[in-house]
């Protein structure tokens, strides 16, 4: 029986009871508690630890690299979270094993929704300045002189954390002032959280994913494979785990980081125009590359990544597939 952490922090003194064979720490940072509980305890049951943001790693693995044992099972999701960790800790390997999707459904649902007829680009994800959604704006002056009628559409929650759009973040209002300082505003628009269907739909009808994110976690970013999956090219940076999925213009194109003096990453802007532009001015291009990210997305269909058994599962799941395929293995 496997029981997921979260559900187990208050009752943890109950956990010995049950017939346990893991203790499942999808824990966002590594969360030193769950450590500290099962030695508090004396619990030997081991934890499956899911790796996520790298960025804060190194403080956090002071308190709990002593505390992990080798019963433990540590999974990554690709090879760049696998490598930032044993940076930290060679001690213990950690097991690759991907994000996956119900890709097939996607495809399924996306099939046949029209596009309209302006041109869209579509960037998906938390607006953060590190997430390069600045960069994107200050591009699209150029995009527009060279293409004509194009339009941004930018989905993600508007108050920078979680789901919430209201109120909106500081650096939202930053960027709708930009916005107005470059006379973009019927260009740029702000959709907000989306989920589920409307998500992929939003998706599907763009003709291009642009994602150019310079943030040290970025373990395997799901939003490149979210619109691979609804059919899009991804135009993404050359950085952190972006390269082991979009390879470089097969199913889609690779930016370039180049760093300041100060030692500071950012993105080649020009690079990131002339590859928009190409993807919105040359339809062969666009239809074969969106066509290999198609077949790439189903690479990490949860039937392919995961036994067939647990197909059943919802989407949202991805980390309990995950915990399913490495204890049937």
């Amino acid at each position: 029986m496997i029981i997921p952490i979260d559900l187990a922090k208050t009752d943890f003194e109950k956990i010995e009871k049950l017939d346990v064979d893991y203790l499942y720490a999808d824990i966002s940072n590594f969360d030193v508690w769950p450590f500290i509980l099962r030695e508090r305890h004396s619990l030997d049951i081991p934890f499956i630890i899911m790796l996520h943001t790298v960025y804060v790693w190194a403080q956090a693995l002071t308190y709990i690299v002593p505390l992990i044992k080798k019963e433990d099972v540590i999974v990554a999701p690709s090879n760049y979270a696998k490598s930032s960790f044993l940076k930290i800790s060679s001690n213990f390997k950690p097991k690759i094993i991907p994000h996956c999707l119900n890709i097939k459904d996607i495809q399924k649902n996306t099939k046949n929704i029209p596009k309209p007829r302006k041109k869209t680009i579509t960037f998906l994800g938390r607006l953060a300045e590190s997430k390069g959604v600045g960069t994107l704006i200050e591009c699209m002056p150029k995009i527009i002189k060279e293409v004509g009628d194009v339009h941004l559409n930018i989905i993600g929650p508007l108050s920078g954390d979680n789901v919430s759009d209201y109120p909106k973040s500081f650096y939202v209002k930053q960027l709708e002032k930009e916005i107005r300082k470059l006379n973009l505003s019927s260009h740029v628009h702000f959709k907000g959280f989306k989920r589920g269907a409307a998500k992929y739909t939003s998706l599907a009808k763009s003709d291009v994913f642009v994602n150019p994110t310079i943030f040290e976690g970025e373990t395997f970013t799901l939003v490149n494979l979210e619109a691979m999956a609804a059919g899009l090219a991804v135009i993404t940076t050359k950085w952190a785990a972006n390269t082991e999925l979009v390879k470089q213009g097969k199913n889609g194109y690779l930016i370039d980081v180049i760093y300041d003096r100060d030692g500071s990453p950012k993105v080649n802007v020009k690079q990131l125009e002339s590859s928009i532009i190409k993807i919105l001015t040359n339809r062969q291009i666009n239809n074969r590359i969106r066509s290999c990210a198609k077949k790439t997305a189903l690479e990490y269909d949860c039937r392919k990544v995961m036994p067939v058994s647990y197909t059943h599962l919802r989407a949202h799941e991805t980390s309990l597939h995950l915990v399913c395929r490495l204890l049937l293995e």
